[in-house]
């Protein structure tokens, strides 16, 4: 009997946990489903762990019953082991869900003999390991859950005593929801789902159970706090575009004016039906109002598509009592509401795309009180214009109405869909009038590269050296005259990690070992580095680093996060070159074959490098020779990575 309880205790939080981490990457027939973090789409790399906030109140119940008797099985907490959010819809649950706090109710009383003592723990429960996929059931998205081998979803373990029985199978499969699943949030409640099938013991109509209860899952580890979400959206993926205009990308500084040169053909049309009536509105003219061309390719908030000379007719008649007018003084006008706007690429196709402010309406057509179709009529949706040589510089581009667009009369509905009929010719107007612009990929920066994927601010790798290769690390330079060489041997990045856009970010330092100093050839114990007191060691300064370009190749530059000095080379005070030397400057590394995804790069001293010790003079020069071999670390150890310009 402890052992159902447990079961069924277990089924309800484990729905509900699983639906919130597979809800978000179940496929449609026509989708790939997707977790998303900050609006990116989950990868083998950024593959964040799920937490449960809480059990909301009451805790998570399974209800069935068990040789005629009413059973309950209740937890409080729910804490998942190890498990991540995967690409393509996937969970990944390299361990197990463990719930706590659970009793078990029989007939209405609590049961000592029944609590689930899961891995010998009294009130635990700890499942099998599980699959789950995010499927859609009424056009929404549910997360469905099955064992990942047999039918056994858990065991609840109990004691010899429990009258329902020591260990009690719950079988079947299961589903959790969120309607809000789709929109990006700190945290999702899930709840029990449709289409949902659990029994206690065997398939059978006595030992049916049933699931309450509902959880709050957010994200945890280095992803805690962020956004995330799961949608099964059919809308193919986009890429964002950017302005250009006379050869330069759109800046905050540069942000002209488009304008309409003229609507080809004299004329644009929406078709559309209402109450059965074909309904043809068709305008002569358009003007834009405030719509700037803007960075990052953005169409700036706020602005509006104007038209005039514009008629309607009724079932192919002309209805004067239909015609628009704008505000009811402008007769044969339409005037959108405020609209938001990007240029994005899609399927090889570039638009731009349109959809209002806030809210759902494009624009409200304003005809008369006798209008048979109505006195406003709102055009709801969204629209895209495309041009084929959008990516082309041209003092105008012809644009019509492109893919993505859904619009509609009044509601949403069939009957109601709009096709627009039509095209336009726009160029830039006011003090960029015959500018030649265009609509194309962003300049691209340098980055760093996991697995073919941009390193993010959630994708930040850490960096570990392989191996200096034979011979160590050296330094050489003259001080007082003397020459000077330092060697190591070990290299140890501590908290060295990839950043966006080529960056690299020391949060620590680097810290070198096994390191020797040899004064006019001849090693010198009383000028060994003792760096933190101990001999041997060298650590520097925190750095910053860059990947840059030079000469057509990357190279990875390096400096002090503040001041010169990289690094003050400890030894002792019986030194003869000084008991703290500093080392000044910048250096670079290069490696060949930097842009070639590899799981271990050879770095070697690169040009533009510039260092000192002590003092930065002619004599106290600094030459630097040896190699490493850099790797990933971590959870990205063995990883193929790359530095692109």
């Amino acid at each position: 009997m402890s052992h159902l309880k447990s079961a069924a205790k277990t089924m309800a939080p484990l729905a509900v946990i699983l639906c919130a981490m597979l809800a978000l990457n179940s496929p449609t027939a026509n989708a790939t489903p997707n977790w998303r973090v900050k609006g990116v789409n989950v990868t083998a790399e950024l593959s964040p762990s799920i937490s449960v906030k809480e059990i909301e109140t009451g805790g998570a119940t399974i209800a069935a019953k068990i040789i005629g008797k009413s059973v309950e099985f209740n937890c409080t907490t729910l804490q998942p082991i190890s498990v991540k959010l995967k690409p393509e819809g996937a969970i990944g649950f390299e361990a197990k869900l463990k719930f706590s706090g659970c009793v078990t109710k029989i007939n209405g009383s609590v049961s000592g003999a029944c609590e689930p003592t899961g891995g010998g723990t009294p009130g635990v429960f700890i499942s099998t390991t599980l699959k789950g996929q995010l499927v859609e059931h009424e056009g929404a998205g549910l997360v469905r859950f099955e064992a990942a081998t047999g039918e056994t979803l858990a065991t609840m373990e109990t004691t010899a005593l429990c009258s329902i029985g020591e260990e009690v199978p719950i079988l079947g499969k299961f589903t959790l929801k969120d309607s809000a699943l789709a929109t990006e949030s700190e945290t999702h409640l899930f709840t029990a789902g449709p289409l949902t099938e659990l029994w206690v013991i065997s398939k059978t109509e006595e030992h049916k159970v049933t699931a309450s209860g509902s959880i709050i899952a957010k994200l945890a580890g280095t992803h805690a706090g962020l956004l995330w979400s799961g949608t099964l959206s059919e809308t193919p993926p986009t890429q964002e575009l950017a302005w250009w205009v006379k050869g330069a990308e759109v800046n905050s500084t540069l942000k002209p004016l488009a304008a309409v040169k003229e609507l080809e053909g004299g004329s644009a049309t929406l078709l559309s039906k209402i109450g059965g009536t074909k309904v043809e509105v068709t305008c002569t003219s358009s003007q834009l109002s405030n719509m700037k061309l803007e960075v990052k390719g953005v169409i700036a908030s706020g602005s509006t598509i104007n038209f005039s000379g514009c008629t309607t007719k009724l079932n192919e008649k002309l209805s004067g009592v239909c015609e628009p007018t704008n505000k009811g003084v402008e007769p044969g006008a339409i005037s959108s509401n405020a609209l938001k706007g990007s240029v994005v690429s899609s399927e090889g196709s570039s638009f731009a795309r349109f959809e209002p402010t806030t809210g759902e309406t494009l624009a409200v057509i304003e005809t008369t009180k006798e209008c048979a179709i109505g006195e406003k009529i709102s055009l709801l949706g969204k629209v895209t214009f495309k041009d084929s040589s959008f990516g082309t510089e041209a003092e105008t581009h012809l644009v019509s109405v492109g893919p993505q667009t859904e619009m509609w009369l009044t509601s949403k509905t069939e009957e109601h869909k709009v096709t627009i009929d039509g095209s336009g010719v726009v160029r830039l107007a006011s003090t960029h009038t015959g500018m030649l612009w265009s609509a194309k990929a962003p300049k691209t920066g340098p980055a760093w590269r996991v697995k073919g994927v941009n390193v993010t601010a959630e994708l930040s790798p850490s960096i570990s050296v392989k191996e200096i290769e034979t011979g160590g690390a050296t330094i050489a330079a003259k001080i007082i005259g003397k020459s000077v060489e330092f060697n190591c041997t070990t290299l140890q990045p501590i908290s060295v990690k990839l950043k966006p856009e080529g960056a690299i970010g020391f949060e620590a330092k680097l810290k070198f070992s096994g390191c020797v100093t040899k004064i006019n050839g001849s090693v010198s114990g009383a000028c060994e580095p003792t760096g933190g007191g101990t001999p041997g060691v060298f650590i520097s300064t925190t750095l910053k680093g860059q990947l840059v370009e030079h000469e057509g190749a990357g190279l990875v530059r390096f400096e002090a996060a503040t001041g010169e000095t990289l690094a003050t080379m400890e030894t002792t005070a019986l030194c003869s070159i000084g008991e703290e030397v500093p080392i000044l400057g910048k250096f670079t590394l290069k490696d060949s074959a930097l842009a070639t995804e590899s799981e271990t790069h050879l770095f070697t001293a690169g040009p533009l490098t510039e260092l000192w010790v002590i003092s930065k003079t002619e004599e106290h020069k600094v030459t630097a020779s040896g190699s490493i071999i850099a790797k990933l670390a971590g959870t990205h150890a063995g990883l193929l990575w790359s530095g692109t310009l």
